[in-house]
């Protein structure tokens, strides 16, 4: 807002005022509409005799320009897909919260506060929150700057006054309520989803878009080195942010200094300290696209148009019919909404970017998890952000880089599931066509039917240009087989399920997937010989043998495939809920009908997505004893400590702590007036009590998710003393292609070392118990190891690949 006026200002000196058109067209169209609706909506509550509302009575000092620009930003960092409306409220609420108590400080005090804000970013408990709070409160007092905490109350009263404010007086954002049913159970909910008429506007109005950008974009300098818990990332104290944020366990002080982790600092300073730069040949590939108003992969400009609605009279069954034929529709309609407006947030920040060295400041969550701070257009983005993302510092291509390139190429296209060579060969089996990609990709659409589109379209440009001898920039990446399966086979020493995840060497790639897929075909082919009814837990009749014959034959004909078991089957080592397997399922189903229109299953699809879960349950399960034995280990473990109510600690390979700890909330309805409606919405508060539950459901998880998250930390680290620049997706390890060979042998080495020596299931045990009131002896004991040798995956050419 200040870069605004300010510029204005100079403009108008200069008689130049029309030469900033689109912000002046933001502020008309957005800003200015909504920062006049706040102040109309002051103006009425003081008007009206009686109790004014909290939120006016909070905010009554903020200038309404300010809460316009703070709700405005914060609902478009998240728009592209639809969101609770109670998480927009409290999350517009915090930012008010936190602004307004900012500003305040600073205002009156602005010595005093730079002072204190330097003392406590140097005070060992900079970590801590709650110290950071008393500082800042104690400063605030001494000198009578006055701030006052917001309850829950309050921050819900200001949240749903400023949405409602932005709903009422602009047309970015709408209301709807969302049907869906769990376990039997119809529930509904309210969500704030960006209107038609918004999303029309952003893909009009590109310039605008780059304004409307979000607050967290990457910096064209290098980000700050982290070396203390609130000490990195943005340079700014405004975006600055824990190292570790999140839940915190109470009472419980975990160091978390850079003498406490050191390979944990060394490892997110080496991530982020990787130049990037925007793929100048994809960007124009793209804008002509999305300019022109053409389709995108993935990304269809258009609504598609509802099925009619049944004609009246019409029998039941034809009304549910046509029911669920429009209910897929809409659904797809959304996500293809959520997915231009992410595209149009993409191609605005990649505009905004393009010729410039940038970088992107990152930070953990409490497992450990890597992840940079910025939205959309960051490493981690959708496919469009990935391609359109080079590393800066470019190479020329080595023979061994250009093996890894092609392999990369062929990954991207989809052929992933032959031997490496094969992947190489099938790039110069097909190099006429990636020379035209390459060459023309608006004439040569192949690139389209690509598994990653806009990945294989920056491949194909970094193929010829290698060939030509020109310096190479994109990063290609390695990926772990299953990675939550590979970490549960190596903690349980299985062979079986080593094998089916890559631990062990062979000559082409182990599918789990396809092994689950198979298992499945074969359980349906036995149903079908021999068909038996299905009971509830009540024991009546769920089906009858006939309708389970009918079920098996449906899914027969629409063929269960390895693209259809592999969500279910990434979830398992995560506890997955059958809940969940049904809603993969159900995604891959809907995707097929839209592509293929038609749809077998018609009414009966809930019944017969539930009945394939039974069936692919059973078929993962036995597919991986060893790792199902060790979750179901957790789960016995996490409830020994429940009943102590402590929180589950333990410390990773990398030297990073976890503090699990998620606490119960409890839930209140409230009545809040949505325009000239009174509608009742539960609020969610967290008590100070632990969810025995969720701890222990969360525990596997969370565990895994840890040691995948070490591994590649450690990884960083050897990478670092290596000098070899890394990108980073979790268990995707990113690297020029000349450096392929050397981060692969440092992952499988890294792995190894974790794995090879170290019992990590009773390590755990001993952790959690050490950091919990429950006696060792309480806490039963892991499985057995079984006969895996670790040191195989040293060999394995498919580990990552």
């Amino acid at each position: 807002m200040n870069r605004y006026w300010e510029k204005l200002a100079r403009l108008k000196e200069n008689e130049l005022e029309t030469i900033n058109p689109v912000m002046r067209h933001v502020m008309a169209s957005f800003i200015d509409p909504l920062s006049n609706g706040i102040k109309q909506r002051f103006v009425d509550a003081q008007k009206r005799p009686g109790r004014k509302t909290a939120a006016v009575s909070l905010l009554y000092w903020a200038h309404q320009d300010v809460l316009a620009l703070q709700t405005l930003q914060t609902v478009l960092d998240a728009i592209s897909r639809p969101q609770r409306y109670q998480t927009v409220a409290m999350r517009i609420a915090r930012e008010v919260h936190n602004e307004l108590r900012f500003q305040l400080f600073e205002a009156q005090e602005p010595p005093l506060f730079k002072a204190v804000n330097k003392h406590i970013n140097d005070s060992p408990f900079a970590y801590r929150r709650s110290y950071r709070q008393k500082v800042m409160v104690h400063a605030m007092n001494k000198y009578e700057v006055m701030w006052d905490e917001w309850t829950t109350e309050q921050l819900y009263s200001v949240g749903v006054f400023l949405l409602d404010s932005l709903i009422e007086y602009t047309n970015i954002v709408s209301v709807d309520r969302y049907f869906s049913s769990m376990r039997g159970k119809k529930q509904s909910t309210i969500k704030v989803r960006p209107t038609e008429e918004f999303e029309k506007w952003m893909q009009n109005q590109h310039e605008a878009c780059a304004e409307l950008r979000p607050r967290m974009i990457p910096m064209l300098c290098p980000p700050k080195p982290w070396t203390g818990p609130r000490e990195g990332g943005y340079l700014t104290d405004r975006f600055r942010s824990d190292l570790v944020p999140g839940r915190r366990a109470r009472g419980i002080n975990v160091d978390r200094s850079y003498d406490a982790m050191p390979i944990v600092y060394e490892a997110i300073n080496h991530l982020q300290s990787t130049p990037w730069r925007v793929n100048q040949f994809v960007l124009d590939t793209v804008t002509h696209l999305w300019d022109n108003g053409l389709e995108l992969p993935d990304v269809r400009r258009f609504d598609v148009e509802l099925p009619p609605r049944a004609p009246e009279g019409a029998p039941p069954e034809e009304l549910r019919e046509a029911k669920c034929a429009r209910r897929d529709v809409r659904i797809e309609n959304e996500k293809m909404r959520g997915r231009r407006m992410a595209a149009a947030q993409t191609i605005g920040l990649a505009k905004r970017f393009a010729g410039r060295a940038i970088w992107f400041p990152h930070r953990y969550d409490f497992r450990g998890r890597v992840y940079p701070r910025p939205q959309y257009l960051q490493p981690q983005g959708d496919d469009l952000a990935k391609g359109l993302l080079e590393f800066n510092e470019g190479e020329k291509i080595t023979p061994v880089g250009m093996t890894w390139l092609k392999i990369h190429a062929a990954n991207s296209f989809g052929v992933d599931k032959v031997s490496m060579g094969d992947r190489a060969g099938w790039v110069e089996d097909n190099w006429d066509m990636i020379e035209a990609v390459a060459a023309d990709p608006l004439a040569s659409r192949e690139w389209y039917e690509a598994d990653s589109p806009l990945q294989f379209l920056a491949a194909c440009d970094a193929l010829v240009r290698a060939n030509d001898g020109e310096p190479v920039h994109l990063p290609v990446g390695v990926d772990g087989s299953c990675n939550g399966i590979q970490h549960l086979a190596a903690m349980s020493r299985d062979e079986l399920a080593g094998k089916l995840v890559n631990l062990m060497p062979g000559p082409v790639p182990a599918d789990i997937y396809a092994v689950v897929a198979e298992a499945v075909n074969e359980e349906l082919d036995r149903i079908i010989a021999d068909p038996k009814e299905v009971k509830t837990s009540k024991g009546t009749v769920r089906w009858t043998a006939e309708n389970v014959k009918l079920m098996a034959l449906r899914w027969k004909d629409f063929g269960v495939t390895r693209s259809l078991a592999k969500r279910p089957t990434m979830i398992l080592p995560y506890n997955g809920t059958p809940t969940a397997v049904e809603k993969y399922i159900d995604e891959y189903v809907l995707k097929t009908v839209t592509k293929t229109g038609t749809d077998p299953f018609g009414k009966d699809r809930s019944d017969s997505i539930a009945f394939l879960t039974r069936v692919i349950g059973p078929a993962m399960r036995a597919a991986v004893k060893g790792p199902v034995e060790v979750m179901e280990w957790t789960r016995q473990m996490a409830k020994s400590v429940a009943s102590s109510r402590d929180p589950l600690i333990w410390t990773t390979p990398s030297g990073f702590t976890v503090v699990q700890a998620y606490q119960e909330s409890r839930s209140r309805r409230i009545e809040t007036k949505m325009g000239d409606k009174l509608i009742r919405l539960t609020l969610r508060e967290e008590t100070p009590r632990y969810d025995s539950g969720q701890q222990r459901r969360s525990l596997a998880p969370n565990w895994i998710h840890s040691y995948d998250a070490a591994c590649l930390h450690l990884t960083l680290f050897e990478a670092k003393l290596a000098a070899v620049r890394m990108g980073a997706v979790h268990d995707s390890y990113l690297g020029h292609p000349n450096a392929m060979n050397t981060i692969s042998l440092l992952l499988r080495k890294v792995f190894v070392n974790v794995y090879a020596k170290e019992n990590r299931m009773e390590q755990l045990r001993q952790e959690i118990a050490k950091h919990s009131s429950a006696d060792i002896n309480e806490l039963v004991e892991p499985p057995a190891l079984g006969g895996l040798d670790i040191g195989l995956v040293k060999q394995s050419e498919y580990f990552f690949a």
